[in-house]
């Protein structure tokens, strides 16, 4: 049995997820989510502009007149209608995107999560794919990458973080704010260097500043790049790879003080 085959995997970059493309998974529930935007009654409103003052995403504008309210900005919270004097707004409901919930041949759970296109806010997404708690004792969960919002969302609560990266300055840059992210969230994390080989030498003196354990490398090779062309997975296909992997798995469950599992 491939190390971690009994975790539940999440998806939550759900701007564009792509774990289906190598999970090869066979449906079973895809469900929508919604998130609530704010309806004014222009009859009770006095366009006092309280709420347009409170709303920090620009979603509600105000004017003498009339009052503009702008979906797709609104984060759901609700705070617009406690400070209108007048209760004039109510929350309707709109689908912003799904959920789907899926299992591979060997009985794996996988979820992920899709944001429709033209929304801005992948928060509510990512939340309900964090909301299915799996079958297992582990969760394993593809962050989006960077450090905006959606990151931080995903990444909060993790017990471990598994930072992949890559020998080259442009990698090296963004990673370090995603450290610094993390350290922000109190969230512990390791490194994983993909594309290994050259050019290491900034990267690992950097990790070693940082007190950045390196839990594995996955050295550069064409045919790797391959089997991801082809949507197959690299610990299935190339035994060296699985070793790789299998030991990343157990450093991984020793650094975030988990129990081991298959």
């Amino acid at each position: 049995m491939i190390a971690g085959s009994a975790a539940a995997l999440l998806d939550c970059d759900v701007e564009e997820p792509n774990g289906h493309l190598f999970m090869a998974p066979a449906m079973k529930r895809d469900v929508p989510v919604y998130t609530g935007f704010p309806r004014i009654d222009e009859e009770l409103c006095t366009h006092c502009g309280a709420c347009a003052r409170f709303c920090q995403f620009n979603a509600l504008l105000s004017t003498e007149k009339t009052n503009l309210v702008m979906a797709e900005l609104c984060h759901d919270c609700g705070g617009c209608a406690l400070v209108c004097p007048e209760k004039a707004i109510r929350f309707e409901k709109r689908e912003i995107g799904r959920v789907g919930r899926f299992l591979r041949g060997n009985g794996q759970l996988f979820i992920d999560g899709l944001l429709d296109t033209g929304e801005f806010s992948a928060e509510k997404i990512i939340d309900s794919v964090l909301s299915e708690r799996g079958n297992g004792s582990h969760r394993i969960i593809d962050a989006p990458p960077g450090c905006a919002c959606s990151a931080v969302k995903a990444a909060e609560g993790a017990d471990y973080a598994l930072i992949v990266t890559e020998p080259t300055p442009f990698a090296l840059s963004d990673m370090k704010m995603v450290v610094e992210m993390l350290d922000k969230l109190s969230v512990p994390s390791g490194v994983f260097i993909n594309k290994a080989g050259e050019n290491e030498e900034e990267l690992l003196a950097y990790c070693r500043d940082r007190g950045l354990p390196i839990l594995g490398k996955l050295p550069f090779s064409r045919k790797y790049a391959g089997t991801l062309v082809e949507g197959l997975l690299l610990a299935e296909k190339h035994e060296e790879a699985g070793v790789i992997f299998a030991d990343l798995w157990s450093r991984l469950l020793a650094q975030g003080g988990l129990s081991y599992g298959s």
